[in-house]
């Protein structure tokens, strides 16, 4: 797979999730819906910042 089709296919999926009301992160409204692992907590910026 081209990293330009990898790219856009992630975009559609982060589309898709947003879209459904899947949440990652904490947001000044609304708690987070989705848990990753039991007993891990990322934030937004270590995501960021890993890519």
């Amino acid at each position: 797979m081209s990293k330009t089709n990898e790219a856009q296919a992630r975009i559609k999926i982060n589309s898709l999730l947003i879209e459904s009301g899947w949440r990652f992160f904490d947001d000044q409204n609304i708690k987070a819906n989705v848990v990753l692992e039991p007993n891990v907590k990322l934030t937004k910026t270590q995501i960021d910042d890993f890519y």
